[in-house]
């Protein structure tokens, strides 16, 4: 494991190979199937292609050659690789490198976690799947092993038994330390709970639509319709953290009267008897009470 780790870290941080640079046809690049990062700000897009347009690619794209064919796979770079497209370039300046896939993955994903405008979806993620690769396990079985081991850090145990003081736990604290962005105890506390959020929040996070805190807040809101409701306002009218609490009081003094889990549980009800079908006298007596709301409302 310890190897492992080593080699990983080398060609993470390029200690070992360094690679022959040279410029390549932006046509013989290719993305690889994994990408650690899937949302791009458009605008901060536009303004890198723009200083590269003056200033030419300062940092030279990571790539590797694919084996059998004139093509290489990009393995970090993918910012510079996008706005360079933006702008035309035939060419650009990379370096080339005999990486293995999880070494491959291993750079994408560390480049990628260096970005201060990383949404915290993507950087939990790239650092669960880097977790993964250093510990040669699944990604699904890091959050498990990750709060295993935060539990064991907050009792006293033999040290057998104890997950912080195995080979695994120190290769945990490796990885975190030479990212030097967050501490193991802080993304198990706040950053695993990340990916337990609603799916309708989760994807706006991951696609940077809101901000992380905002995020969180909306989050609390137990009514699904209220909630995507209040999503939605908050990213339309970019709504600050205070205007969100607010509406989120509001809500919450006024959900006896305004229940809305009771108006959506009605119409799913009415949905599913499908009375027009099975009962005449009954669906009858439903459209009759229907017209009654839908004239009260009008009035």
């Amino acid at each position: 494991m310890s190897s492992q780790r080593n080699s990983m870290k080398n060609f993470v941080y390029g200690e070992e190979d360094t690679g022959i640079e040279q410029n390549l046809p932006i046509s013989l690049i290719v993305l690889p199937p994994y990408q650690p990062r899937l949302f791009f700000d458009e605008q901060k897009l536009d303004e890198l292609a723009q200083n590269i347009k003056i200033n030419g690619i300062l940092n030279r794209l990571i790539v590797r050659r694919i084996l059998g064919t004139d093509q290489y796979e990009l393995v970090a770079g993918g910012r510079r690789f996008r706005a360079a497209q933006k702008i035309g370039l035939t060419e650009v300046p990379v370096v080339v490198k005999k990486l293995s896939d999880s070494q491959a993955l291993a750079i994408a994903i560390t480049e990628n976690l260096q970005r201060e405008d990383l949404n915290p979806v993507e950087e939990t993620e790239g650092i669960i799947k880097l977790l993964a690769l250093s510990l040669n396990i699944l990604p699904d079985e890091v959050p498990q092993f990750l709060t295993k081991m935060y539990n064991d850090s907050k009792r006293k145990s033999d040290h057998e038994q104890n997950v912080l003081f195995t080979e695994l736990g120190q290769v945990v604290k490796a990885v975190f330390h030479d990212l030097g962005k967050i501490s193991w105890e802080s993304f198990v506390s706040s950053r695993l709970p990340l990916l337990n959020l609603p799916t309708d929040i989760l994807e706006a996070l991951r696609q940077g639509r809101i901000e992380y805190t905002k995020a969180i807040a909306i989050s609390k809101v137990k009514d699904e319709v209220m909630r995507q409701e209040l999503l939605e306002e908050a990213i339309t009218h970019q709504l600050s953290l205070t205007q969100i609490r607010s509406q989120i009081g509001n809500s919450r003094s006024f959900e006896t009267k305004v229940p809305q889990k009771a108006i959506t549980d009605l119409s799913r009800k009415l949905k599913q008897s499908q009375l027009w079908k099975k009962d005449q006298a009954k669906w009858q007596k439903v459209q009759a009470l229907i017209e009654q709301i839908d004239t009260l409302l009008d009035s």
